[in-house]
């Protein structure tokens, strides 16, 4: 069982230097890269010999994403994550795979505060751990299994930033690899993993707020919003990723 995390950055140095620790603190994955999509300045992490791979132009959120793919697709599980996910616990990742093991058939889950996510429906055994369905998604983390990245391939980009999320979900439920509900994460997700998005500043760390995108992000999500209403017309499940 091979696991691998990309985590996707962007002039956000502070941040993912502090998610990088957490990670060799609490992440057991085989495989784990960063990916700095084009920051003004290449993003160095402090006192590791380990540096982020640089996208030399800026790919936007899906093109990032695809990279992580392709430095990850020999894996068996694959977790892609914004650089202001930070996990909390050890082996956190285990938690995805179990509620996996628990579904086969659920191949697609998120990162989604249970209480944030309003729980729909609870899949998990007998309340303690496994998948719950939620009402609101988020797409500050996808975990995937290999089986899914061979089924649906990338994430294709309708701008630079906004609504690749919505169409992986749509191709997903389409392929059938997301039986239990569209938007499924799992039991107590706040648990394992703090997530800034949706909680706030994280306990020892000072958080700068959601995206260096702030000050556009409205109008390309609008213009993304546009070109996805006409992409899925299409219905192709397969969007390549290299």
């Amino acid at each position: 069982m091979k696991v691998g995390i990309a985590v996707i950055t962007k002039n956000r140095e502070r941040v993912v230097n502090f998610a990088y620790q957490r990670h060799l603190k609490y992440s057991g994955a085989h495989d784990f890269v960063i990916i700095d999509d084009h920051s003004d300045v290449p993003t160095v992490l402090k006192d590791s010999n380990y540096q982020p791979s640089y996208n030399n132009e800026w790919l936007g959120v899906a093109g990032s994403r695809n990279e992580g793919l392709k430095a990850l697709e020999d894996c068996d599980y694959i977790l892609l994550m914004d650089d202001d996910v930070f996990p909390k616990t050890p082996h956190w990742e285990i938690a995805f795979i179990q509620a996996h093991e628990m579904y086969p058939d659920q191949h697609i889950f998120i990162a989604s505060p249970n209480e944030w996510g309003g729980v729909i429906a609870d899949y998990s055994n007998n309340g303690r751990f496994g998948p719950v369905v939620v009402k609101h998604p988020t797409a500050v983390l996808f975990f995937l299994t290999k089986h899914a990245l061979q089924t649906l391939g990338g994430f294709e980009a309708f701008g630079k930033y906004g609504y690749e999320d919505v169409d992986y979900y749509i191709r997903a439920n389409k392929a059938g690899l997301t039986p239990l509900g569209q938007y499924v994460t799992i039991k107590d997700c706040e648990k394992y993993l703090h997530v800034c998005d949706v909680q706030g500043s994280c306990p020892g760390f000072e958080w700068e707020g959601k995206s260096v995108l702030h000050d556009t992000k409205d109008r390309l999500i609008k213009e993304a919003g546009k070109v996805l209403t006409e992409r899925l017309k299409d219905n192709h499940i397969y969007k390549p990723y290299k």
